[in-house]
């Protein structure tokens, strides 16, 4: 049996982020995935913080 993945918020973030080169390169890669889980919560969470923090249009958010 093989286990589920839970993503916290960040690997989202640094996915659809460039500051940093190397984490995104790890993140986009676990993304690619599709083997793995994710809350409500944490959708929320990196929406509000591509909005707020990463100034991502509400267009590329959705």
């Amino acid at each position: 049996m093989k286990d589920n993945i839970f993503l916290d918020s960040n690997i989202f973030l640094y996915g659809f982020s460039d500051i940093d080169f190397k984490k995104h390169e790890i993140a986009k890669d676990i993304l690619l995935t599709d083997d793995f889980a994710v809350s409500t919560q944490v959708i929320n969470e990196v929406s509000n913080n591509m909005l707020k923090k990463l100034g991502f249009g509400e267009h590329d958010v959705i």
